[in-house]
């Protein structure tokens, strides 16, 4: 069995983010949603982006700037679209990486998850009100 490394260094994230990007741009579900929104021009930026996001909740501290809420109160998704985030996101990890930061990675992915869908569900009963930030 070959072991795993955890994930430590802006290498292994930027690995992590265009892998799994490259699979959710795959995905039969999810594709489209980014697809829509995303410009093939623009994923270098986006990439960009995601990766020092990343890195700024493994680290605690870079250069990510954002509200990244905001940024997805309007796509088309539900909980099935949430589930399969989640696990691309999760086979990713495990396809490469074990440790404590690849286990935290998966927590904060999934803690995400459950706030994004809050906040949409409050939005979507909520119409009126501006979303939640």
């Amino acid at each position: 069995m070959v072991e795993k490394n955890d994930i430590r260094s802006e290498q292994d994230i930027s690995w992590l983010v265009d892998n799994f990007y490259q699979r959710v741009r795959e995905d039969s579900l999810i594709g489209p949603i980014f697809a829509s929104k995303i410009a093939e021009d623009e994923w270098p930026k986006h990439l960009a982006k995601m990766k020092a996001f990343w890195s700024t909740i493994l680290h605690g501290a870079g250069d990510y700037r954002g509200q990244p809420f905001a940024a997805h109160a309007s796509l088309p998704v539900d909980s099935e679209h949430f589930d399969r985030w989640e696990h691309l996101w999760k086979e990713i990890i495990r396809s490469k990486f074990n440790g404590s930061h690849s286990d935290e990675l998966i927590r904060r992915a999934h803690m995400m998850r459950l706030l994004f869908e809050s906040k949409l569900e409050h939005l979507r009963d909520h119409p009126r009100r501006r979303p939640l930030s």
